[in-house]
């Protein structure tokens, strides 16, 4: 019996709340965590606020010619999680998102901070073997340690390695620290600076792989102009526009979408809700595209070839 306990929030836009994960396609759910953050707080409000505004949108998308649906699109809530704990709020996402899996579902995550990835890639991971993580970020989150945390906002995407990924792929990224820079290059696909056009391409490769893939999207890959609500804003970002066709082109290749999340919506450093509607509006795509995975795709895992050719897998010793 689950012991994850959620707190009750008004659903995301045409979500049904709460409906078991094993009669919905895509399960949503917030993780309201920001105890790290070592700028600007304030992304601990981001799951409530994306939902707030999401009644703004429309059901349908004129991008994917599709509709959210609640017969399929259910709305969990907010994870009850600790204020200051990294490592038990790590536990209890992996321990949701699992459960998430384990009924079929896609788990589409709210945060939250960057750190709150780290369960849910790992919960995914041991669902879906090989997994590819593709990162659209304006920072690369490859630190071993970063003021003393080992796991924290700025070592994200280096503990989701701890465990054994298939493939990191890394798009947009503009900031980091020197080793960081060395370290993404050597241990994953390393695309800084690039925006849809390799998305687009890196997406048709995995769908030609049937590639199960977990896309985990930290808003500041925007330019500030586009997203000023988040805690540590990168000038020369996308614009909202580009980030929209990114998810497009993941549709139409086909990618075998697993899981996502959206993160590091800052509310309260926003400006009339500029950042919380663009992100909201990105949650009601990737709803969508996440669907159309598990139609394309089934609810579970598929029997695919191994995708030891384009490197070994990525853990946190560096290769030789």
């Amino acid at each position: 019996m689950s012991t994850t306990i959620y707190r009750r929030v008004t659903p995301f836009l045409q979500a049904e709340e709460q409906r078991p994960a094993a009669e919905a396609d895509v399960v949503l759910l917030g993780a309201p965590f920001d105890a790290t953050t070592s700028f600007r707080p304030g992304t601990r409000f981001g799951p409530e606020r994306i939902r707030f505004v999401s009644y703004g949108l429309e059901v349908y998308s004129p991008l994917l010619d599709d509709e959210l649906d609640s017969m399929w699109f259910s709305d969990y809530g907010d994870l009850d999680l600790p204020l200051r704990d990294a490592e038990e709020m790590t536990r209890r996402v992996e321990s949701a998102v699992n459960e998430i899996c384990q009924a079929g579902a896609r788990p589409l995550m709210l945060g939250g901070e960057h750190t709150v990835s780290v369960g849910a890639i790992w919960a995914v991971a041991a669902h879906q073997p090989g997994l590819t993580v593709l990162h659209l970020d304006a920072h690369a989150d490859w630190r071993d340690c970063y003021l003393g945390d080992k796991l924290c906002h700025a070592t994200a995407i280096r503990r989701a390695a701890d465990r054994g990924l298939g493939r990191i792929i890394q798009i947009g990224i503009r900031s980091g620290g020197a080793e960081e820079w060395r370290e993404a290059k050597q241990r994953g696909d390393f695309y800084p600076g690039e925006g849809p056009e390799r998305v687009a391409q890196c997406a048709y490769e995995l769908a030609a792989q049937q590639a199960p893939v977990y896309l985990t999207l930290d808003i500041d890959v925007l330019d500030p102009a586009f997203a000023p609500g988040t805690g540590t804003a990168e000038p020369g970002g996308w614009t909202s526009s580009q980030l929209l066709q990114a998810l497009q082109v993941l549709s139409q290749a086909g990618v075998r979408l697993v899981g996502a999340d959206v993160v590091e919506v800052a509310p309260p450093l926003d400006a009339a809700d500029i950042t919380s509607i663009v992100a909201s509006k990105v949650v009601r795509e990737l709803a969508i595209v996440l669907h159309r995975s598990v139609q394309r795709w089934g609810r579970g895992t598929v029997n695919h070839q191994q995708f030891s050719s384009q490197g070994s897998v990525v853990t946190t010793s560096p290769r030789t």
